[in-house]
């Protein structure tokens, strides 16, 4: 059902196709300055980035159908702000209790390996050992189940503002469509956490470059999973 390479290059493609790329910077700017002002409101990031998502998504959807950026149609997307906002503050609550748990359990790694310190253990080749196998664990522990929510939840945006879902059931239909492969989209996902990553590495100029392309990536997804539905209706066999 996954077909990430394919995803990505058709993503890299549509960015890189015609008058879009310096159109997707912009887009990838007005996303960077909105969500560094909404940030400094505190919760306001966590309110915006799921209608701001949603608006970009709908760009991309119509690029898809027309082979016309049009960054204006952002102000369309807004026209979902409160099923968007919804579904990206779940989203978001799902992420960070997950990590709460994380950062739990790894706190309780780290004070075992402090309390043996403490207690006058010599700090040996097996105490190094130890603190190289839980800081191995801690990446682990922190990106295998984030990675997992952001992959069951990588659709319901797109769902609502092209199928005008409710948020919930955008946010199930989502859930239900990425477990049918999950060990594929979680994959996928890593892929496009990886390639927004190495973005931020590159003194987070990369970013304008990584972000568009995987939210491309992931558009063109959604749109093999979910075709238009027209396209869709004149799949379907004619009854005789």
């Amino acid at each position: 059902m996954t077909h990430t390479a394919a995803w990505l290059r058709s993503g890299w493609q549509m960015f890189t196709a015609k008058e879009n790329f310096w159109r997707f910077v912009l887009l990838a700017f007005i996303y960077t300055a909105v969500m560094m002002i909404a940030g400094f409101t505190g919760i306001g990031g966590f309110l915006l980035w799921g209608p701001l998502m949603a608006a970009i998504y709908l760009v991309i959807l119509h690029l898809m159908s027309t082979d016309r950026l049009d960054v204006n149609k952002l102000q369309e997307g807004f026209q979902f702000f409160v099923p968007a906002m919804l579904a990206g503050l779940l989203v978001n609550i799902f992420i960070s209790a997950t990590l709460f748990l994380c950062y739990g359990v790894l706190i309780t790694f780290f004070s075992i390996f402090l309390n043996q310190i403490d207690g006058g253990t010599a700090f040996s080749f097996f105490s190094l050992l130890l603190f190289l196998i839980t800081t191995s664990l801690s990446i682990l522990i922190t990106l295998v189940p984030t990675s997992i929510i952001t992959a069951l939840y990588l659709f319901p945006l797109l769902l609502i503002v092209d199928r005008k879902m409710s948020f919930w059931e955008a946010m199930e239909k989502s859930r239900k469509k990425v477990q049918a492969d999950l060990f594929g989209f979680f994959g996928f996902t890593l892929a496009t956490i990886g390639i927004n990553l190495l973005g931020t590495l590159a003194c987070g100029v990369g970013l304008l470059v990584s972000a568009p392309v995987t939210w491309c990536a992931i558009a063109v997804a959604y749109r093999e999973l979910w075709p238009e539905e027209k396209q869709a209706a004149l799949s379907q066999p004619t009854e005789a």
